[in-house]
Parts: structure tokens; C-alpha cells; sequence
């Protein structure tokens, strides 16, 4: 795809390495999360925190959703 084979680390970086620090950022984001207040007096409804979770989720969650869906009607493996 690039031209060349990549050097070998790099399988292992994309396998475990990427995942792990992504999951671990989440996972420390919503361990430190705090509602958000406008003017530190108004604190927004849940149904405006949920929309803008969804919002936020909708866009991430078509990635690894299209990934199995591709791989369950095709009948490949991932690796």
C-alpha cells in the first residue's frame, strides 16, 4: 500500500501499542469527567449532556461498526 514493507515494530505498535493508548485516554477522560456549567452557575440539562454524547459517539462508532460488518459479510478473518 505504501511501497515498501514497514518495519516490523510497526505491527506491533498498530496491534497494541495505539489501541492501548487510545483506550487508556478514554478511559481517563471519563474517569476525570465533570458536568459543564455555563457562567459556573447554569448546569446544562442531562438531556443536552446525552444528545451531545450521542452526537460525539455517532461519528467514532461508524469506524469498528463498518469494520465488522465488512468482515462478517465477507467471511474473512481480521488479521
Amino acid at each position: 500500500m505504501i511501497g515498501y514493507r514497514p518495519w516490523p515494530v510497526m505491527k506491533y505498535c498498530w496491534l497494541y501499542v495505539t489501541p492501548t493508548v487510545c483506550l487508556g485516554t478514554f478511559i481517563f477522560s471519563l474517569v476525570q469527567y465533570k458536568p459543564l456549567k455555563f457562567n459556573k452557575t447554569y448546569v446544562y440539562p442531562d438531556w443536552a449532556y446525552a444528545l451531545g454524547w450521542f452526537l460525539g459517539l455517532a461519528c467514532v462508532a461508524l469506524v469498528p461498526l463498518w469494520m465488522i460488518w465488512k468482515v462478517y459479510r465477507s467471511k474473512l478473518t481480521v488479521w
